[in-house]
């Protein structure tokens, strides 16, 4: 029991220490931007039904291909996101779609309790089901990595 509750709390810890930095991989660029840079230069707002909370919401962030574009310079197709456990969602054709980086929640700075430091959610969400979350699981919670795939 001692070795589990041992590993149990180096997990958190990594995933603590992880919590402080997003990583943006572009190629053989590597660039670690702290979390607390990415809530003061939020500026993007938007309001919608945010079906896991189930309750209207004011999300505050980035349209994700701003951010790209502001830390790739360059226009990016297909993004791997990878969440602080492991669990990796890989968008195409995100020039498409309405993905917004999420820093805060109601005003609110996300955490890890909150699903931070960083989240991934869609704003267009017209024609879904909100009661049937399954429809919802390109939206990822806890980012720890983006890597542009193209």
């Amino acid at each position: 029991r001692t070795i589990i509750a041992f590993l149990c709390l180096t997990v958190s810890a990594i995933a603590f220490a992880d919590a402080k930095h997003i990583e943006l991989i572009n190629g053989a660029d590597q660039l670690n931007i702290p979390v607390e840079q990415l809530r003061a230069d939020a500026t993007d707002t938007v309001k919608l039904y945010a079906p896991y909370r189930k309750a209207n919401v004011v999300f505050k962030g980035y349209r994700l291909t701003d951010f790209l574009k502001r830390h790739t310079e360059r226009g990016v197709n297909t993004v791997a996101i990878t969440a602080i456990d492991g669990y990796q969602v890989q968008l195409k054709n995100i020039n498409s779609g309405s993905w917004f980086l999420v820093t805060h929640e109601n005003d609110q700075p996300l955490n890890l309790r909150t699903h931070g430091p960083l989240r991934l959610i869609e704003t267009d969400i017209a024609g879904r089901d909100t009661e049937n979350l399954s429809l919802f699981d390109d939206w990822i919670w806890m980012i720890k990595t983006i890597e542009v795939v193209n």
